[in-house]
């Protein structure tokens, strides 16, 4: 079966790990996407001539603190947002930011 979406996206971004038994991990990532034939509404719902395009970003920090081979500890912290020029936004949002904050145990297999 061949797929094909009605958007060309890409998304590309850093990702920084150093440290030893305690390792500190950092990326960040931006992305778009651009809608070939979705038309971009204005906030009353009439559509405007621009086709809808979302930009992304997200970021990450997170501490790892390596128990044993496979085991290990973590603390994490995650950040993202889209902004959109979608602005009728009645039934779904789409500009907005999100955080997140994570902490446990890791079993790699």
């Amino acid at each position: 079966m061949l797929f094909r979406s009605d958007y060309d996206s890409i998304t590309a971004g850093p990702v920084f790990s150093f440290g030893g038994r305690l390792r500190t991990s950092i990326a960040y990532r931006y992305g778009v996407k651009n809608y070939k034939g979705r038309l971009a509404q204005k906030s009353d719902a009439s559509y405007t001539d621009d086709k809808v395009s979302n930009k992304t970003q997200f970021a990450s920090m997170g501490v790892y603190y390596k128990l044993t081979k496979k085991l290990k500890v973590k603390i994490a912290a995650n950040y993202f947002s889209q902004n959109s020029n979608q602005n009728y936004e009645a039934v779904y949002q789409y500009t907005y930011d999100t955080y997140n904050a994570e902490a446990g145990v890791v079993y790699e297999f």
